[in-house]
């Protein structure tokens, strides 16, 4: 069996084979599991994709920071059909330009019948002040069959259009 991995704006789209990935445990039912962090691991060694140079993924306590992925030759985008150079694509978290929006990087699971995975399974029971509590990236559990799918969403901090105007207003003021 394997585990889906994709990247979406990035167009990476991997199938990593589950006995690859690095710490696979036995569930309470008998099912394997692994976590994030072991199928980016196996994504960096195992590209099933010819076209794929390399996979690679940046990450701070925070959590992801940057996906990386080098294409050989060009290719056709899956969603629009249009055709891409050959090279290096990336996406970074990290903007740092004022008045711009906090890029971050957002993932889901589905299971391999297409539904959401648990809410067990992504949240864990807090031992000091017993609440559920959201699991670190690294610890959330990957089953065979699932897909994983990470995409950069942006969040706005401020109204819309102020930030615009302040941010236009300061490159203004430096010049």
């Amino acid at each position: 069996m394997s585990v889906k991995l994709r990247i979406v704006g990035l167009y990476y789209n991997n199938e990593i084979d589950y006995q690859s990935l690095t710490k696979p445990l036995v569930g309470k039912d008998g099912q394997a599991i692994a976590s994030i962090k072991s199928l980016l691991d196996a994504a960096e060694t195992s590209n099933k994709d010819e076209n794929v140079e390399a996979f690679s993924y940046k990450r701070d306590a925070g959590g992801i920071q940057v996906f990386s992925v080098e294409f050989k030759r060009e290719f056709t985008a899956p969603v629009s059909g249009n055709i891409r150079s050959a090279g290096t694509y990336k996406m970074d978290d990290r903007l740092d330009a004022p008045g711009m929006p906090d890029l971050v990087w957002q993932y889901y699971i589905t299971e391999a019948d297409g539904k959401s995975v648990t809410f067990d399974r992504t949240r864990k029971q807090d031992p000091q002040q017993g609440e559920l509590k959201i699991k670190d990236f690294p610890d959330v559990e990957v089953l065979e069959g699932d897909s994983v799918i990470f995409r950069l969403v942006s969040i706005l901090n401020g109204p819309s259009g102020s930030n615009i105007e302040s941010a236009r207003a300061q490159r203004d003021c430096s010049k």
